[in-house]
């Protein structure tokens, strides 16, 4: 067997008394500084006003300057062991802190530095907090390390401000950040989340070689009031058709991935674009009609109505640049009314649905017969005359509508993976010209459109519970007008799928059971009360589930409460037990 090892341990040293006396007068000395650069409301006799410190390659221990006020502030190649803090500290000179090491945790909350500051090789080992500082001149973190989480917060960068070749190892967040000079963060590396959200960037901004590794967020960003104004490239090497291209291309890469990084990068990528470009050129145009297309993508991804409006006043700068007969024409008209009519949907003003529609009627009329692009300008034309419809009840934009979307399906390659949504918008613009018009063969349309847009999907294409569910709403408004059971049947069997495939946190989760629970309803109807008892009581559950998983707000819970109320008394009328 192996041989044993002696269970034995190393002897401590004891305790070194030199190097306890040292630290207890730096301390000491610290302590008498800080206190000597505070205001005290009690004595104005302790308070040493201008004072300047130089403590450069200096070992701090502790060291504590919040609240301090003093002059300028240097501590080059200087150690900060311990917890650092400079929180609400005063200068009214300028702070270095150049290849300066915190080995522990350190804040600059709510620091004021009047001149420059400079950060430049400094390492932070452990959490650096530098939330709602103000920095009045240049300030530099070049070649920074950031071994731990680094917020910036609410800090408001007013000159020129360098972050080239730093490293955030973990989390970095400079939301609501003001950069009111130019800015470059060139070389840097993300290698977790890069919140930016909500910051704004009033001057030039440059992120050249930057990597992201994680998420980056740019939800709320501003980039300069001048954002569309052109200006001479700094950089004679910097080649502004290129960096069109590599907008155009990174657009594609979103398209292909879905990933919010890769969208946010194409949109820096187009800023700079936009700023490169000289005023009026195709390029220019160009730049602005793809950076508006990345902002309503990030729209639709975020939900932020700022992006929304950039988006919109992007495309149409766009479009006035381009020459009447520029082949990119279409296109830019086509993206301008889809994103019009986002905002309508968002803001409720008709104007720009009125707008929307013209612009996609235009880009519909530009657009070759054989062209591949025309089937989905057709359709989001057919889409727009719709919402026309519901608020002008006009049902001659119903038939239009009708129409538009009839060419687009034909137009459609049956292999598109677009056909089974199309299908199903046509067949929803036809059960609201039923419903309009009491036309029931245009309802029977509506089934047949909606059950080869759920066989499309059964087959492999992207799986939609929507469509489904569409096909069961439409079943069920024919078994209405007509009273065949196999139509209610059916509507039960492909209401029961959707909800045997919902999610917990599906945002129609309660919509769905609903529906179902009003289905077995009507077929309690038929059954008679001593023939339907499962279905009354698969109903009631159903309804309890859909209250207690609806937003508190949303209006349908009075009506399921209602139609509960009314299932619970027909099973007392049964004598059936309650469970309540």
């Amino acid at each position: 067997m192996p041989d044993r090892a002696d269970d034995l341990r190393e002897s401590s040293p004891g305790p070194d008394i030199t190097r306890h006396n040292e630290l207890a007068v730096r301390l000491a000395a610290q302590q008498i500084v800080a206190t000597h650069l505070r205001v005290h409301s009690d004595s104005s006799e302790a308070f040493w006003p201008d004072i300047s410190l130089d403590l450069s390659g200096a070992s701090l221990y502790e060291f504590d300057l919040s609240a301090c006020n003093l002059g300028s502030a240097v501590f080059t190649d200087a150690s900060f062991i311990g917890r650092t803090s400079f929180e609400g500290a005063q200068l009214s000179g300028r702070l270095f802190l150049k290849n300066v090491n915190f080995a522990g945790e350190v804040t600059f909350e709510s620091v004021n530095v009047a001149a420059a500051a400079s950060f430049t090789g400094a390492n932070f080992a452990l959490p650096a907090t530098i939330r709602s500082a103000n920095f009045e001149g240049s300030c530099s973190f070049d070649g920074a390390n950031f071994a731990r989480n680094a917020e910036f917060a609410e800090t408001a960068f007013n000159g020129p401000t360098l972050f080239h070749d730093a490293n955030f190892a973990w989390d970095a967040s400079f939301t609501t950040c003001t950069f009111g000079d130019s800015t470059q963060f060139n070389g840097s590396v993300f290698n977790r989340d890069a919140d930016f959200s909500g910051a704004r960037f009033i001057g030039d901004v440059s992120f050249d070689g930057c990597i992201f590794k994680a998420k980056l967020s740019l939800t709320s960003s501003i980039f300069a009031e001048n954002i569309y104004e052109s200006a001479s490239p700094e950089n004679e090497e910097v080649i502004p058709e290129r960096l069109v291209e590599a907008g155009q291309s990174l657009m594609r890469t979103y398209s292909n991935t879905g990933l919010q990084p890769d969208l946010d990068q194409a949109i820096l990528v187009l800023l700079q674009a936009v700023d490169t470009t000289v005023p009026e050129s195709p390029e220019h145009a160009s730049a602005l009609a793809d950076l508006g297309t990345a902002l309503h993508a990030r729209y639709e991804y975020s939900g932020n109505s700022n992006d929304l409006e950039l988006a919109i006043e992007a495309l149409q700068l766009g479009i006035g640049l381009a020459a009447s007969d520029s082949p990119e024409r279409a296109n830019r008209l086509s993206n301008l009314g889809i994103a019009l009519r986002a905002r309508f949907e968002l803001l409720a003003d008709f104007n720009d649905l009125s707008r929307a529609i013209e612009v996609l009627k235009q880009a519909a009329e530009l657009t070759p017969s054989d062209s591949p692009e025309r089937a989905n300008r057709l359709s989001n034309l057919g889409i727009a005359l719709r919402a026309l419809f519901e608020n002008s009840g006009n049902a001659q934009d119903l038939r239009r509508a009708v129409d538009h979307l009839r060419e687009s399906i034909s137009l459609t390659d049956p292999d598109s993976y677009a056909l089974p949504q199309r299908l199903s918008n046509l067949a929803l613009i036809l059960m609201r010209l039923y419903e309009s018009s009491g036309d029931e063969v245009v309802l029977d349309e509506a089934v047949e459109l909606l059950r080869q847009s759920v066989a499309l999907t059964s087959r492999g294409m992207t799986s939609n519970p929507a469509f489904v569910s569409n096909l069961a709403i439409a079943l069920h408004a024919r078994y209405t007008s007509h009273g065949n059971l196999a139509d209610l049947d059916e509507a039960i069997v492909a209401m029961r799928s959707v909800v045997s495939g919902l999610d917990p946190g599906d945002r129609l989760r309660s919509a769905y059971l609903s529906n179902l629970a009003g289905l077995l309803q009507d077929r309690a109807n038929v059954l008679g009360d001593q023939l339907a008892m499962d279905e009354i009581a698969e109903a009631i559950t159903l309804y309890r589930v859909a209250i207690s998983s609806a937003d508190p707000n949303d209006r349908s819970i009075a009506s399921y409460r209602e139609s509960l109320a009314s299932l619970l008394e027909r099973q007392r009328n049964l004598g059936i037990g309650i469970d309540q």
